[in-house]
């Protein structure tokens, strides 16, 4: 949590990047819960977008509010192929959950430059749906 207190007196926004989902330990007696709770900072879900996704997405946002988590939106990265899941996916989530998908990124070749990976997300993403989220956190 220091550096976290350091860095974060630095800069106006950050993102903090969790790995492999909300319940992944990062230590004994310690998730990526348990730091999402210390930071309380809004939390974007990425999600693969094929089959499972659904599954996937719905537990993560319960388990997230369940345990007084804020869910600021969905992202799809990796997008291959438009088979029925990927097709039907987004349009499900969003009967499913009032969670906004921010939007669908390509599978990219990740020897790509950072501005390749940049105009995807520039293409891509909505990020002035993350807007409220990021003044409201900047005014604290």
């Amino acid at each position: 949590m220091e550096t976290w207190t350091k860095l974060s007196q630095k800069h106006d926004a950050m993102l903090i990047e969790g790995a492999g989902g909300i319940t992944v330990p990062y230590g004994p007696n310690f998730t990526v819960t348990d730091l999402a709770k210390r930071v309380q900072l809004p939390l974007l879900i990425v999600a693969r977008p094929d089959l499972g996704t659904i599954n996937h997405v719905l537990l993560t946002i319960h388990y997230a509010q369940s345990n007084g988590l804020q869910v600021a939106g969905i992202i799809f990265n990796g997008l291959k192929t438009r088979g029925l899941a990927e097709r039907t996916n987004p349009a499900l989530l969003k009967e499913m959950t009032d969670v906004p998908l921010l939007g669908i990124i390509p599978w990219t070749d990740r020897r790509r430059d950072r501005n390749h990976v940049l105009s995807l997300f520039r293409r891509y993403l909505n990020i002035d749906m993350l807007i409220p989220y990021i003044k409201k956190e900047i005014k604290q």
